[in-house]
């Protein structure tokens, strides 16, 4: 399954950095690898205005460490080819430094598509968790952001993992073999990878857990919960640091500066926030998913699901709660991005109880549950194969998320049209809001094939890329759907 999804996700990768937020912090991983410093006399790079002022007066990129951390090895190999006298201070990024940021998060993509494969694998078996998996990558918004840069991704991944783990302790608790300490251990790395990745998530992640523990008291002794702690102490050391380098205080990230509180201070309009991450039109989480409607499914089914299942929706499904009205209550929930940004490091929260309900529905339900499957995929499939980013700047009323219509989707479905028709993408707006590349304009907006049309040695060697990656895919994924099993043997996995 994990070649699988790489080999897919690959294929469908832009190359592009895709966010200023991303180029912001490839700028920060060059300027490392370049001076070994993650600090500048002044700010610099795509977005100067995503650098803040320390105490000691240098400035430091804004964002959590996570994606520093994940851009270095992409800076270092992008790097390797670039003139000796090659300054990230005034020089741009190299183009194969920016390609390779672009591939590493879309194989961390590839990494939380596999732990949600894991996580179902607890609870159903391989052919069905398989294309839960792939419609969880496909008709949500996890597609479209697995083909570029942004943090939010980093964030969505550590949340995946930290949700198999979780549910394996919960899983094993009841057995004579019990939980390897090593597993807690484990469980605190994935809290601090999200937490690296989106440090807001934190409190809320902390509130799952704690009431994790509370419904399954058994499955959380107090040598268990030292080494998790331990491990999340040890893990987020990097991530406290470097706040305190920045801010002067440990817990406070470098978001919620001056700089930035205009956007990110709690001062928003909570109801108009928290029911516009669902149903606005123009930024509505079941205008970009519709599957994620069968949420109203949950209590008549809810009899049907695991206790594991339901232990574990309902603690998580707490800390998000919470998590949501958080976001809801910033000016800025709406900030730009394929659909509700700020609500995709909770997507798999969001989609794991929609999975066991498809699983559960499906044979009863297939008449309706088809057309709503079908139409979430060509949702998710459209930003794939057009620059979203660039054709959502184009629109004058993207950025009004109450507005009467879906405005950044009827944008991209436009951009498509035209796209199929021979046409490029017009000059932006705005610069700020796309990756700073010759080739945002071009059509289909695919790495591969971007390789093609530079030479025929391109063309060729991307066809053959695409042909055995197309192959690769099929013959993987039809022995996953043809695996041989007992489907009764719901915790498979964990034995």
């Amino acid at each position: 399954m994990a070649v699988l999804l790489v080999c897919f996700l690959l294929m469908t990768s832009s190359g592009r950095v895709g966010s200023s937020d991303a180029g912001s912090q490839l700028d920060a991983a060059l300027l490392w690898v370049r001076t070994g410093k993650v600090h500048a006399p002044e700010p610099f790079g795509v977005d100067p205005e995503m650098w803040v002022r320390s105490p000691t007066g240098v400035f430091y990129q804004a964002h959590d460490i996570g994606a520093l951390l994940l851009l270095i090895p992409a800076a270092k190999f992008g790097t390797m080819f670039v003139e000796p006298g090659y300054n990230p201070l005034r020089d741009p990024p190299p183009l194969t430094a920016k390609v390779l940021a672009s591939l590493s998060y879309t194989m961390m993509a590839a990494g939380g598509a596999l732990c949600f494969f894991l996580l179902l694998r607890l609870f159903i078996d391989t052919r069905r968790s398989t294309l839960l998996t792939l419609t969880f990558v496909t008709a949500t918004m996890y597609w479209a952001y697995s083909k570029t840069a942004w943090d939010v991704m980093g964030g969505c991944v550590g949340v995946a993992l930290l949700l198999f783990i979780t549910a394996t302790i919960v899983c094993r608790s009841g057995r004579r073999t019990g939980v390897s300490p090593w597993i807690y251990a484990a469980a605190g790395l994935a809290f601090a990878i999200a937490c690296s990745f989106r440090y807001s998530l934190m409190p809320f992640l902390g509130i799952a857990i704690i009431v994790l523990a509370l419904l399954r008291r058994s499955a959380f002794p107090r040598r268990a919960i030292v080494f998790a702690s331990l491990a999340l102490l040890v893990s987020l050391l990097p991530a406290l640091y470097f706040n305190q380098v920045r801010t002067g205080s440990f817990i406070r990230p470098a978001t919620i500066a001056a700089e930035f509180a205009t956007k990110n201070n709690l001062n928003g309009d909570l109801l108009s926030g928290t029911s516009g991450l669902i149903l606005s039109p123009n930024r509505g989480l079941i205008w970009y998913c519709p599957l994620m409607l069968l949420w109203l499914a949950i209590p008549s089914r809810w009899h049907r699901l695991d206790p594991e299942a339901k232990t574990l929706i309902t603690a998580f499904g707490i800390g998000m709660a919470g998590y949501i009205l958080m976001i809801g209550k910033l000016p800025n929930w709406h900030s730009f991005g394929w659909g509700p940004r700020y609500l995709v490091p909770v997507l798999p929260i969001l989609f794991f109880p929609v999975a066991l309900l498809l699983a559960d529905m499906w044979r009863s339900s297939r008449h309706w549950l088809v057309p709503l499957v079908l139409i979430s995929f060509l949702i998710g499939a459209a930003p794939v194969l057009v620059n979203w980013q660039l054709a959502s700047a184009l629109s004058p009323d993207e950025g009004r998320p109450w507005i009467a219509r879906p405005v950044q989707q009827v944008a991209v479905w436009a951009a498509l049209w035209s796209g199929l028709n021979g046409e490029q993408l017009a000059e932006p707006i705005t610069t700020k809001t796309i990756a700073r590349d010759p080739l945002v304009h071009q059509f289909p907006d695919l790495l591969l094939a971007r390789i093609g049309e530079r030479s025929r040695a391109g063309l060729a060697i991307s066809m053959v890329f695409a042909l055995c990656g197309c192959a690769l895919v099929g013959i993987l994924l039809r022995r996953l759907l043809l695996a041989e099993e007992n489907p009764s043997d719901t915790k498979a996995l964990i034995r």
